[in-house]
């Protein structure tokens, strides 16, 4: 709760929906986490290594490639450079 209190919202309150805090609580704990929170909330030492925030990054790049391309994977292979059985 600190972090979101420490936070300078632009605007009203209302866009922490905005955020993505809305559904971003666990149902079992409806707690939230420091780690479910936009980066722009989180302290920097509790932001993802490299390592960890890439994979996520290429999966949802690939995803909008791939839809860009009408589902043809052939076709967004070309396009990402990589080899098809890449996106299976």
């Amino acid at each position: 709760m600190e972090v979101l209190r420490a936070y300078h919202w632009p605007g009203n309150l209302g866009r922490a929906g905005a955020s993505g805090l809305h559904d971003r609580s666990t149902a079992e704990a409806r707690v939230i986490q420091p780690q479910q929170l936009p980066l722009r909330l989180r302290e920097p030492e509790q932001w993802p290594s490299l390592a960890e925030y890439l994979p996520g990054t290429q999966k949802q790049y690939i995803d909008m490639v791939i839809r860009a391309c009408q589902g043809d994977k052939a076709r967004a292979a070309k396009v990402l450079g990589v080899d098809v059985s890449r996106l299976n």
